[in-house]
């Protein structure tokens, strides 16, 4: 018997269960009336689209502001560090205890660097005010930053995107039966053309949650434990996880590009006419006397690849290796990329027939 069908018989199995012990009566049918809505609305499908000729972004890396909401202040401040060092010291036991495999990437081993960067930001990244009471930006350069470039100054730049995520499970499951439906493709500053080949969704959590496959619904980043804190506070109205390879230009191009994290979001917009990527306080953008978002929009979508690759460890520090050469000679060692007009809308016909 298969997975699926285990879970519909255990599933049918509890509401005759519930009902029997409720009896025959008018509760028995109530128990069963929801039991039935329950398992007609378990799935839920956003769509985001947007052709290409729309306006996209290429994220260099960059500092990024720190949100006293998220961060604290220094100790010399009003308030403590927030999510530095105790926070990511408490992580990496933490996991020690329920995903050792994962402990590799935030604490490192002897053939990866640390990225402690998905929960938290180490104190001594922190650059304060002169007075030390306040965090300012990151002393490091990290892929959440005003460093950008835009299609409307480089022409190289472009992107065609067409997302359904479908969350069958919440929660509450294992993630199994949640699926994606997938084409996209971008091209960074110098025109290299990207797409990628996925093979499966992440069902388990790693050194954050990740909703086991696609979340639909949900807020994300900041304050919220799921998602790294360096991104805003944001709804998503879809988020997936997933492993895949990235072929440039039609190729995987080094073994680094293959097993690699792949993250993409739609969510509300998060950074405004002047596409600084906003603190909490600034959300939502155009509301209550907020910055304006960008273009107007109040969805995006965003392809990120952090530099982490999926080894036979667990996920472990490797930096990307993409087609965008840096200033400094090196190869850009992650992607993040905007579809900055991508739609989010309810798709209907993903829906089970018997689901309004």
């Amino acid at each position: 018997m298969s997975d699926s069908t285990r879970r519909s018989v255990l599933k049918t199995a509890g509401a005759a269960g519930l009902a029997g012990l409720l009896g025959t009566g008018s509760a028995a049918a109530t128990a069963e009336r929801i039991e039935r809505a329950k398992r007609a609305n378990q799935q839920v499908a956003v769509r985001t689209r947007q052709s290409r000729g729309g306006s996209v972004h290429w994220i260099l890396p960059g500092p990024r502001r720190i949100d006293p909401h998220v961060f604290g202040t220094p100790e010399a401040g009003p308030s403590t560090p927030q999510r530095g060092d105790d926070h990511i010291a408490h992580k990496i036991w933490y996991l020690s205890q329920h995903r050792p495999d994962v402990v590799g990437l935030l604490a490192g081993d002897d053939d990866h660097k640390a990225l402690p960067l998905p929960v938290g930001l180490p104190n001594k990244a922190r650059q304060t005010t002169a007075d030390g009471t306040r965090y300012t930006e990151t002393k490091i350069p990290v892929p959440f930053s005003d460093n950008t470039v835009g299609s409307e100054t480089n022409p190289d730049l472009d992107g065609a995107l067409d997302l359904t995520y479908i969350d069958r499970s919440g929660f509450e499951d294992d993630g199994n039966g949640d699926g994606i439906d997938l084409d996209i493709w971008f091209t960074d500053p110098a025109g290299n053309r990207y797409t990628f080949d996925i093979h499966h969704l992440e069902t388990h959590d790693g050194a954050h949650l990740h909703g086991r496959g696609v979340m639909t619904g949900v807020y994300m980043h900041g304050d919220v434990p799921i998602g790294t804190p360096l991104m805003p506070t944001q709804y998503a109205f879809g988020s997936f996880w997933a492993v895949g390879d990235l072929l440039t230009n039609g190729e995987v191009v080094a073994d680094r590009n293959r097993n690699r994290i792949i993250h993409l979001m739609t969510t509300q917009t998060v950074r405004d006419t002047d596409y600084r990527l906003a603190l909490d306080e600034e959300l939502p953008l155009g509301a209550h006397g907020n910055p304006d978002p960008y273009l107007g929009s109040q969805s995006v979508t965003h392809a990120f690849l952090p530099p982490i690759q999926a080894t036979d460890d667990g996920p472990r520090r490797v930096p990307l290796r993409s087609g965008f050469t840096l200033p400094n000679g090196k190869s850009q060692p992650f992607i993040h990329f905007m579809f900055d007009e991508a739609s989010a809308e309810l798709d209907r016909s993903a829906h089970p027939a018997q689901r309004p």
